[in-house]
């Protein structure tokens, strides 16, 4: 894979968990800034990806609701991830309306546009660090 840094500006955090193997994003807010950084970090990241491991993403979307901007960035970035890519993509979310909202967008929008990810939502970092570390 190129060398992806880290990132940890406008709002959008990017780490790397594993050695490597596990790209891991947290979001602090919705501001398209923030949105802005974190899609073209997640497009690097899906761009450089070896087709030869699975493709294996946290999300921490803690504190966040949906709006029509990141709705729609996300649904750009669902399309850049090639067929033949395989992999898991875990999503941290709140309980509460904010978080069911991420889910349900998520559960139907997203896993309709990329059949060949998985994705898998938790209220707890560590249940979708074990998912992920499963895959790995």
């Amino acid at each position: 894979m190129a060398e992806i840094g880290e990132i940890n500006s406008n709002g959008a955090k990017l780490e790397w968990l594993y050695d490597g193997r596990i790209a891991a994003f947290c979001l602090e807010n919705t501001s398209p800034t923030a949105i802005d950084t974190w899609y073209e970090a997640s497009r690097e990241v899906i761009q450089n990806w070896p087709e030869t491991k699975p493709y294996l993403i946290l999300e921490r979307f803690t504190n966040l609701g949906l709006t029509p901007y990141n709705r729609q960035r996300a649904e750009e970035l669902a399309t850049l991830i090639p067929d033949h890519m395989d992999g898991r993509v875990a999503v941290v979310i709140s309980r509460g309306v904010l978080g069911y909202g991420i889910r349900m967008f998520g559960a139907n929008r997203l896993k309709a546009l990329i059949p060949n990810i998985t994705f898998e939502f938790f209220f707890e970092e560590a249940k979708a660090l074990e998912w992920l570390e499963e895959a790995l």
